[in-house]
């Protein structure tokens, strides 16, 4: 199993599963992976707000550095807002109901 695979599936991004008589891995993409993927991404992004709020108490006095850390507090907080509408609007998404292709990874 490679790296990447298993740190996919650590994600559950994606299912490790066996054929009857095939000792082969395969792995099914999971139908809620967009969803979880904006999950993550708006955690990390979660972190970095929270680590920006710790820079008020730093209080800088060089008027450009303050500015800079107010066009990018804007920038940021725009980006979780628009995280946080894709991710409703994922999850309000209607999932397809197919049946999930496996693919062999060894």
């Amino acid at each position: 199993m490679s790296v990447d695979a298993r740190h996919l599936e650590r994600l559950a991004l994606i299912t490790r599963i066996s054929l009857p008589g095939d000792r082969r891995d395969y792995y099914v993409i999971d139908e809620e992976m967009p969803a979880r993927v904006v999950a993550l991404k708006l955690g990390e992004l979660q972190e970095l707000q929270d680590a920006f709020a710790d820079l008020d108490e730093l209080a800088p006095t060089d008027s450009i550095v303050r500015a800079r850390i107010v066009a990018f507090r804007a920038f940021h907080e725009r980006l979780l807002t628009l995280m946080r509408s894709m991710l409703v609007a994922l999850n309000e998404q209607p999932q397809p109901a197919t049946t999930p292709t496996a693919a062999h990874h060894s």
